[in-house]
């Protein structure tokens, strides 16, 4: 379930459907070295810690199938490395903060199913699947039905 370099440091945290429940710390933020976050599919609530922002290395963060709530936080726009991001199926609601569209490494964005609004950053990601959200609307909202489609 946990993963360490030869060099003693923490590089994967994998706890998927393991019906874990509480909150994620914001000591998470302290694993640095951390490259894949798999938590999927349990029972953890309350926010996402805006500290998954100083996970610099993170290339995999999926945290979907929980009971987070509130917004995503802004800092995730930090994780330049960020491939693959899946936080659907919660109740995350706002709107995808515009610092995300500096993640230019990111494949896939999962968001469906939460209550998310407002527009997509047109750079980012490659593919992204936003249904399940009624008032997520692409790029620019004014005008514009909301975007219920998989890209």
């Amino acid at each position: 379930m946990i993963t360490c370099s030869p060099d003693a440091f923490v590089t994967t945290l994998e706890a998927p459907s393991q019906h874990l429940s509480g909150l994620l710390a914001p000591s998470i933020g302290d694993l640095t070295n951390l490259e894949a976050v798999l938590l999927q599919n349990n029972n953890i609530s309350g926010p996402i810690p805006a500290e998954t922002g100083r996970l610099a290395n993170l290339k995999t963060l999926d945290l979907s199938s929980n009971q987070f709530h509130g917004e995503i936080p802004s800092s995730v726009g930090h994780l330049e490395s960020l491939q693959y991001l899946r936080l659907n199926n919660n109740t995350l609601s706002g709107p995808v903060p515009t610092a995300s569209a500096n993640l230019s490494h990111l494949v896939f964005l999962y968001l469906s199913y939460n209550n998310l609004s407002g527009p997509i950053p047109a750079s980012l990601a490659r593919r992204y699947n936003v249904v399940g959200n009624p008032l997520i609307c692409q790029q620019d909202c004014y005008g514009m039905a909301p975007m219920t489609m998989f890209h």
